[in-house]
């Protein structure tokens, strides 16, 4: 790692060592979101560089057998949570008026990955900025509402500075440690500790029915065919 990959690493592990003791504070578990993708993989490792405690959780709906495989492989200590109303196609019925999903309204991810019955109090995850124009609101610290930030500000105001903190999150407090990293910075960090799985696998492959852009989809024909050729 170059000098520059060295500091933001450190200053992501700093901040989970210090939301680490907001959440000790407040007599909470901390909750790592996983799903196998290259930012979930580059958390969870900076997690456990940091030395806190945590549970990692993957919740899953209809990820292919790849992904499941994948995360059973390399990271066996996250616990899997399934759970759903509807299944795939009932779900487009029932709720979406037999709208389906496209690109520009993929709700697959809210109606299952986001599961409302798995939204942890205390929670980490890898979501950062450069990923979409409505992230670059986020913070790295977040709580759910100005009531939580108002009545733990003295406590929160000890550990982050208070352009880092914002509200709106589902979690009564939320970690965002690599909200500032680059896509670059995420692949160098993945290329010199995570596993060397390749990531598209998990990306293209996370939803089985996600729908693609006409780019994707080359893509993903390219990938898989790479992939099934590593594993003859």
């Amino acid at each position: 790692m170059n000098i520059f990959s060295d500091e933001i690493e450190q200053q992501a592990i700093q901040r989970i060592q210090k939301f680490s003791k907001i959440a000790k504070t407040m007599r909470f578990e901390i909750y790592l979101g996983f799903s196998g993708g290259k930012d979930s993989q580059v958390v969870y490792v900076l997690c456990l560089r940091s030395g806190v405690k945590f549970k990692a959780y993957f919740n899953h709906s209809f990820e292919s057998s790849i992904t499941r495989q994948f995360i059973r492989e390399n990271y066996p200590n996250v616990i899997r949570r399934r759970d759903y109303k509807y299944g795939f196609i009932e779900n487009i019925w029932k709720v979406h008026n037999g709208f389906l999903p496209t690109v520009q309204a993929a709700y697959c991810c809210y109606d299952y990955k986001h599961n409302p019955k798995y939204v942890d109090a205390c929670s980490i995850v890898g979501v950062r900025k450069a990923e979409s124009a409505k992230r670059k609101q986020r913070t790295a610290f977040e709580t759910k509402n100005k009531t939580v930030l108002k009545k733990n500000k003295a406590l929160i105001d000890d550990y982050f500075e208070e352009n880092c903190q914002s509200v709106g999150t589902a979690s009564v407090i939320q970690l965002k440690p690599i909200i500032d990293w680059s896509d670059k910075d995420v692949w160098d960090y993945n290329r010199d500790y995570s596993n060397d799985k390749c990531y598209y696998i998990c990306r293209w492959l996370n939803h089985s029915f996600m729908p693609f852009t006409k780019k994707q989809k080359k893509l993903y024909e390219k990938v898989r065919e790479a992939y099934c050729q590593k594993q003859d």
